[in-house]
């Protein structure tokens, strides 16, 4: 039994519907203006992820960040233009402190020379705050006392991605001098 007329087609009718499909899909982007994806947004709606130094908070810290740690005095002056003067490195890692509203934790990865009691230790226990833009740490060796303590504001030319500050052991009367640089991204 041969089809209907009505649900017979033919090839030639089967590109019609797509020539026309095609047609109608052009017209709709004129309509709607596609090329305006492409205008550049005023400058007003960009945000700008840099923070002033004073308005570093608890959270600004939390990620990963990489520290270098220098025998020079802590200074108000320049950061340090060569990486030769570096003692040594470390890498820290800070979230939020779950005991402690507005605190964070971390911890500290030592690498790289360093003297006797940094030799002695790879790894520290951090947690601490920002107050009024200054990051105030306490390390811990082993959990229980206070081996050295770490305060720091962000710099100006940083743009809220370093931190330099002064790292004082336990015992001594002056600190060094550190910087801290965030890494890119969420690790």
């Amino acid at each position: 039994m041969p089809m209907p007329a009505l649900y017979h087609l033919s090839s030639a009718s089967c590109i019609v519907p797509s020539v026309r499909s095609l047609v109608l899909m052009a017209a709709s982007v004129a309509i709607t203006g596609a090329n305006s994806q492409n205008v550049p947004r005023p400058a007003t709606t960009i945000q700008s992820t840099c923070i002033a130094p004073v308005d570093l908070t608890t959270q600004w810290l939390y990620g990963q960040w990489n520290a270098d740690f220098f025998d020079l005095p802590p200074s108000t002056g320049l950061l340090p233009q060569r990486s030769g003067e570096v003692r040594y490195r470390g890498s820290l890692r800070f979230e939020r402190h779950r005991e402690h509203a507005n605190s964070v934790k971390g911890t500290l990865m030592l690498s790289g020379s360093a003297g006797e009691r940094e030799a002695k230790l790879s790894s520290a226990q951090l947690s601490g705050d920002v107050e009024d833009g200054e990051m105030i740490l306490d390390e811990s060796d082993d959990g229980q006392r206070i081996s050295a303590v770490w305060v720091g504001t962000a710099t100006v030319e940083g743009c809220g991605l370093i931190i330099k500050g002064t790292r004082r052991l336990a015992g001594e009367e002056s600190g060094h001098l550190f910087v801290m640089t965030k890494t890119p991204g969420w690790r």
